[in-house]
C-alpha cells in the first residue's frame, strides 16, 4: 500500500492553492499516521489487518470539520480493536485541478492513502445538494461511481446522514448502502464485524453479502423496508470524543456538546424533527464532563450546547448557572444556537452574555398567526419584542430571523396578505417597538420526506424569485440586510430529495459535465443543470408538483417510525390550523415511534434530583467566578513573561498567521498554562511574534512570546507546550522571566528582530543559482554566504528596510516569488539586536539573556531575572 506524505510529496501544489492546511492533515487529536515510506514488518500487518475506512464528509474540509456527525462517527470507528478511521474531503477546484494534473488520487489526511486502497469509504452527507460531491470523491480516489463497475479490489461505498437517509433512490446507483438511522445504533457492529471478515481474507463479495443482509442498510435492490436506527442509550452517559481539533479556521469553529437529540415541538415542516424521535436530553453530569474535555483536552473556548430546539432542554437556565460558574472565568462562553422565542427567558440572555455574546437568531417561519398555527409552530410578535427589549437593554445590537416562503399555509393564512406583505409588516412593527439592526434570511420552503408535508407541492423558482424581489424591493427602506438560498438552488434540492432511481441518471450526467459544490453559489453550475432539467420536464413535475395520499411515495421502503396515518392526521391538522401537544413521555398522540426499547428521555420525568444537583453545583477544584470574565490577578501570583524559540515543519508551515494564533490558543488551552489574556469582546491570549513568516516557508528558529499570571521553570513550560501542539510544531527553548511593575520596559519582539539565517533549497536552485549570488554578493544586507551542491545558505540582514522580510527579498532578486523557480526557504536561526542598539553590532541568539534587556521606557512593567532553557 503506497502512501503519500502530502506535506513533502505535493509542496509545490500546495503553497499554488487557496487554504492548503486542509489537504495536510497533522491536527492534534488526529489518529497517529502510518508513516509514508515505512514498510516495516508491524506496519505492513497493522494495514494488512486493520480494516481500513476512509470518513468522507462530501464538501470542503472547513464544513465537514464543523459536522457533528463526523466527529461521533471518527471517535466511535477509531476506539474499535482491529478499525482505522481515516478522514478525507472533497478539495476545491484549485486543488483538484492540481491533483488532476499530478495523476495523484485523493487520499486520507491521517496516512495518505490513496481511497481506491481503503477497504471502506463511508460517506455522512448531511445535505442532498452535496450530491454531485459524493461523485467527485469517488472519482478523485479512483473508484469506479457506479456499483455495478466495481471489482474486487475496490472498497465497499457505504452512506449515511439526512441528506440520503431518508430517501436514498437517487443515490442508489452510487452506494453499495446506506445506513439508515443514527450510527451508533449498529454502525459499530457492522465495522467490526467487517474487520474480523478482513482477516479472515474474506472477499469484497462475502462482505458485501453481509453489509446486504443487515436490517438498517438499504441498498437499491432491496425488496423489504428498511427501519431506521434509534440509538436508545443516548444521553446517559458523557461522550468524550476524541477528535481532530481544526489547525485553520472553519465554519463552525467552536467545541460542541449535543444536548438533546430530537425535539419535543413536533413542527410539521421539520425533517429532522421527524427523522430523530423521539427527543432523548441528556443528562447535565454529562454535559458538564463533555465540556470539560473540550475545554481541557481540546482547547475550545467557545461552547455550542446543540440540539434542534435547546431552549426546551429541562432547566436551561440552571445549568448555564453551572456551567458559568465553572468556566466564565477561563474565559469559557457558551451559546444556544437554537432557541424558541417562547423559551428564551431574562436569566437565559443573562447567562448566555455572561463571557461573550453570542448571535441573537430567530426561526420564526412564517409572519402569519394562523401559518404559525398551521405549522404547529407559534412565535408571538409581542413575545419577540420583549425579548429584543430585554436583549438590547443588556447589549446587542444585531437580531437575525430566518423565515420560509412557499410554506404549504391554509388559504385563510392570506387575509392580511401575501406571504412578502406579512413580513414587511413584521419588520416594520419590530422596527417601530424596538431599534436595532435586523438581518433576514429566507429559503424557499422545499417539502421533505417523512414529514406532514411530504405529499404538498413546492413553490416554483420563477414564484420564488418574485417573492424575494418584493420582500427586498419593501424591506430596504427599513434598512434590514435581506440574504437568501438562490431559488434555483432549492428547485434542485427539492429534485434531489423527493426523486426516485431516475434522478441518479441526472446526478451522472451533472457530474460529468463538471457540476460539484452546488450548495454554494459561488460554485453552482446553473447553466449546465438548467439545461439537464430542461432535456427532463417530466423531473420536475413529479417531484415538484406534489403527491397523492394514495400515491405510492419514492421513499416509502425506508420506515421512519413515524406511521403514514400519523402524518396524515398532522396533514389534516395543519389545514385545520390545529395544534398538537408536545411529544412527552406520556402523551396522548400515538405516532408509533416509542416502543419498549425506544422512548422520549426527559430528565424532568425520571425526577432524576442528582442531575439537578449536580447542574447547579460547582466543581471542587475551580475558582470562584471573579466579576470580570477572564482569570483576575490573585495575591500571590508572580507575573510571567515568557519568550521561546519553535520549530515549524511538515503541516506548521501551510498555516497562516491568524491560523497559528488560533492553534496556539488552543494549545496553551489544552497544556493548562495561566496565560495572561488582552481585554475587549473577545479576549485573546498575550502573543507577540519577531517576525512571522510567510505561508510555506519552514523555520527553525521561531520566536513568540507570552504573559502568564505564574512563572514556571522554562523546562516545563516547553514540555506541557509541547504536549499540546499539533504536529508540526514544537518549541525548542524558552526563557521566563518575572514581571516587575514600574520596571523599565523592553523593546517588542518586532524592534529587537535583526534578521536571520536561512537556507535555500530545491529542484530550481541549481537553475537560479548564480543569480541569487551575484545579487546577495552585491547587497551588504547579506553575510556568511555559503553554498554547497544542493543548497545556498546565507545571513540577511532584515530590520533596516521596512518589509524586506526573506521571500520579499528572494523574489526581488529572481523576479518571481521563490515557489514559482522550485526553491524552497527555511529559517534557521533568528537574531536579536545587540543590546547597544548599534548597526555593527553582532547580532545575538534571542534566546540569550543578552538579548532581551530592558530599555528606556520607565514606569512600565518590564522583564527582569531571566532564566532560559535553551543555550545561546
Amino acid at each position: 500500500m503506497k502512501r503519500l506524505q502530502a506535506d513533502r510529496d505535493l509542496f509545490y501544489q500546495l503553497v499554488s492553492v487557496q487554504n492548503p492546511a486542509r489537504y495536510v492533515g497533522g491536527e492534534f487529536g488526529a489518529r497517529a499516521s502510518i508513516a509514508a515510506g515505512d514498510t516495516t514488518a508491524d506496519t505492513a500487518d497493522a494495514v494488512n489487518s486493520e480494516l481500513i475506512v476512509a470518513l468522507c464528509f462530501p464538501d470542503l474540509y472547513e464544513i465537514g470539520m464543523s459536522n457533528t456527525a463526523i466527529k461521533i462517527l471518527y471517535d466511535m470507528l477509531n476506539s474499535l480493536a482491529g478499525v482505522r478511521c481515516e478522514r478525507v474531503f472533497l478539495p476545491a477546484p484549485d486543488f483538484e485541478t492540481q491533483l488532476r494534473e499530478q495523476a495523484v488520487p485523493l487520499y486520507t489526511l491521517e496516512s495518505g492513502i490513496a481511497l481506491h486502497e481503503c477497504d471502506v469509504l463511508a460517506f455522512s452527507i448531511g445535505y442532498e445538494l452535496s450530491a454531485t460531491n459524493v461523485l467527485a470523491v469517488l472519482d478523485l480516489g479512483g473508484i469506479a461511481l457506479r456499483c455495478s463497475e466495481r471489482t474486487a479490489a475496490d472498497p465497499l461505498v457505504i452512506a449515511g446522514g439526512p441528506g440520503v437517509s431518508a430517501n436514498p433512490l437517487p443515490m442508489g446507483r452510487f452506494l453499495d448502502g446506506v445506513f439508515i438511522g443514527e450510527a451508533e445504533a449498529g454502525l459499530d457492529q457492522l465495522a467490526a464485524e467487517l474487520s474480523r471478515m478482513k482477516r479472515r481474507q474474506a472477499s469484497r463479495t462475502e462482505r458485501l453479502a453481509y453489509l446486504h443482509a443487515q436490517r438498517h442498510v438499504w441498498y437499491a435492490e432491496r425488496t423489504s423496508p428498511v427501519q431506521r436506527a434509534i440509538w436508545s442509550q443516548f444521553g446517559r452517559h458523557a461522550t468524550r470524543m476524541h477528535i481532530p481539533v481544526p489547525n485553520m479556521k472553519i465554519v463552525q469553529d467552536q467545541g460542541v456538546v449535543e444536548i438533546m437529540r430530537g425535539c419535543p415541538q413536533g413542527c410539521r415542516f421539520c425533517s429532522a424533527g421527524v427523522f430523530y424521535r423521539p427527543y432523548r436530553m441528556k443528562s447535565a453530569e454529562a454535559i458538564i464532563a463533555e465540556v470539560e474535555h473540550l475545554v481541557s483536552t481540546c482547547g475550545f473556548r467557545n461552547i455550542s450546547l446543540s440540539s434542534l430546539s435547546s431552549g426546551d432542554y429541562h432547566e436551561v437556565e440552571q445549568l448555564f448557572v453551572a456551567l458559568n460558574q465553572r468556566f466564565a472565568q477561563r474565559g469559557v462562553s457558551f451559546a444556544l444556537p437554537s432557541l424558541r422565542v417562547n423559551s428564551l427567558t431574562l436569566p437565559i440572555l443573562q447567562q448566555v452574555s455572561r463571557v461573550r455574546k453570542s448571535g441573537l437568531t430567530f426561526a420564526v417561519e412564517t409572519a402569519s398567526e394562523t401559518g404559525q398555527y398551521a405549522l404547529n409552530k407559534l412565535v408571538p410578535l409581542q413575545r419577540t419584542i420583549e425579548v429584543l427589549r430585554e436583549a438590547k437593554e443588556r447589549g446587542w445590537r444585531v437580531a437575525k430571523f430566518y423565515f420560509m416562503i412557499g410554506l404549504p399555509l391554509p388559504d385563510n393564512c392570506g387575509a392580511d396578505g401575501d406571504e412578502a406583505e406579512q413580513i414587511i409588516a413584521f419588520f416594520q412593527q419590530l422596527i417601530a417597538a424596538v431599534d436595532m439592526q435586523y438581518n433576514l434570511a429566507l429559503a424557499t420552503f422545499v417539502p421533505k420526506p417523512h414529514t406532514p408535508f411530504q405529499w404538498a407541492p413546492q413553490m416554483s423558482e420563477q414564484q420564488s424569485v418574485e417573492t424575494i424581489r418584493r420582500i427586498k424591493s419593501g424591506l430596504k427602506p427599513l434598512r434590514v440586510k435581506v440574504g437568501y438560498q438562490a431559488p434555483f438552488q432549492s428547485t434542485l434540492e427539492g429534485v434531489l430529495s423527493r426523486g426516485d432511481g431516475e434522478v441518479g441518471e441526472l446526478i451522472e450526467s451533472a457530474f460529468r459535465r463538471g457540476c460539484r459544490l452546488d450548495a454554494w453559489e459561488e460554485y453552482l453550475q446553473r447553466d449546465i443543470w438548467r439545461d439537464l432539467l430542461d432535456s427532463q420536464p417530466h423531473l420536475i413535475q413529479r417531484t415538484l408538483a406534489g403527491f397523492d395520499h394514495n400515491q405510492p411515495l419514492p421513499w416509502q421502503p425506508i420506515r421512519s417510525g413515524i406511521a403514514t396515518t400519523a402524518l396524515l392526521r398532522e396533514f389534516e391538522r395543519s389545514r385545520r390550523g390545529e395544534l398538537t401537544q408536545q411529544c412527552a413521555p406520556q402523551c396522548a398522540e400515538s405516532c408509533s415511534i416509542c416502543n419498549r426499547t425506544t422512548r422520549v428521555r426527559d430528565l424532568q420525568q425520571q425526577n432524576d434530583s442528582n442531575t439537578g444537583r449536580s447542574a447547579t453545583g460547582t466543581s471542587s477544584g475551580s475558582r470562584a467566578a471573579t466579576s470580570d470574565h477572564m482569570r483576575a490577578q490573585q495575591p500571590g501570583d508572580e507575573l510571567g513573561y515568557v519568550v521561546f524559540s519553535f520549530k515549524k515543519r511538515g503541516p506548521g508551515i501551510f498555516l497562516s498567521h491568524l491560523a497559528l494564533l488560533s492553534v496556539f490558543e488552543r494549545s496553551l488551552m489544552r497544556a493548562g498554562l495561566d496565560v495572561r489574556f488582552t481585554g475587549g469582546f473577545n479576549p485573546k491570549p498575550k502573543l507577540e511574534f519577531a517576525q512571522p513568516l510567510s505561508l510555506g516557508i519552514e523555520s527553525d528558529d521561531e520566536i513568540c512570546s507570552l504573559y502568564m499570571h505564574n512563572i514556571i521553570q522554562p523546562d516545563i513550560f516547553s514540555s506541557l507546550f509541547n504536549r499540546a501542539l499539533p504536529h508540526g510544531l514544537r518549541v525548542n527553548g524558552a526563557m521566563i522571566s518575572r514581571y516587575l511593575c514600574g520596571a523599565q520596559k523592553a523593546d517588542s519582539l518586532m524592534q529587537r528582530f535583526w534578521g536571520g539565517d536561512y537556507l535555500l533549497w530545491g529542484p530550481g536552485l541549481t537553475e537560479h543559482k548564480q543569480r541569487l549570488l551575484d545579487g546577495m554578493r552585491a547587497d551588504d544586507l547579506v553575510s556568511t554566504l555559503r553554498e554547497s551542491s544542493g543548497a545556498l545558505e546565507f545571513r540577511l540582514q532584515s530590520h533596516t528596510r521596512a518589509g524586506a522580510g526573506v521571500v520579499k527579498y528572494l523574489t526581488r532578486l529572481l523576479g518571481r516569488h521563490p515557489f514559482e523557480c522550485g526553491i524552497r526557504v527555511r529559517r534557521l536561526r533568528s537574531l536579536a539586536k545587540a543590546p547597544d542598539g548599534r548597526e555593527d553590532s553582532p547580532p545575538l541568539r534571542f534566546l540569550s539573556p543578552r538579548a532581551v534587556l530592558p530599555h528606556s521606557r520607565a514606569g512600565s512593567c518590564a522583564p527582569a531575572a531571566l532564566r532560559t532553557s535553551a543555550a545561546d
